[in-house]
């Protein structure tokens, strides 16, 4: 069985302007000037929930999921969450949450928590906010 590794992430464009766009606009409608990362986890947040949704081909990467699913269980317990973020950052976030899903509850707030992190740095460095 292939390993899954850990390497330095390639980046979904598309997902990383549409979290800049959504953090600009709670950024722009406040009267005060709240904390990136607060707006940031709103933002996070509301793609995890869209996650849950059905999506209108549920036949979209139905067999890679269950692969990644695969590899990820395998691995150590704290290598699981980076494993997720990985494939949020690569793939989109919905993939991420289906694969955590799998993996229990805890998974899913440990995801929502790095990713946090990790699109505030990617934001930042990008000069996005």
């Amino acid at each position: 069985m292939a390993e899954f590794k850990i390497e330095e992430p390639k980046f979904n464009p598309q997902q990383i302007e549409e979290i800049s766009q959504r953090a600009q606009e709670l950024i722009g409608n406040t009267v005060e000037s709240p904390q990136k990362r607060e707006v940031l986890k709103e933002v996070i947040r509301e793609k995890i929930q869209t996650a849950y949704l059905p999506k209108v081909n549920p036949q979209q990467q139905e067999e890679e999921i269950p692969a990644k699913f695969s590899q990820i269980k395998n691995l150590p317990e704290e290598k699981k969450v980076d494993a997720l973020v990985k494939i949020a950052i690569q793939d989109s976030i919905a993939d991420a949450v289906k694969n955590a899903q799998k993996l229990g509850p805890y998974y899913i707030d440990a995801l929502h928590d790095a990713l946090v992190d990790e699109f505030l740095n990617i934001l930042i460095q990008q000069k996005k906010i």
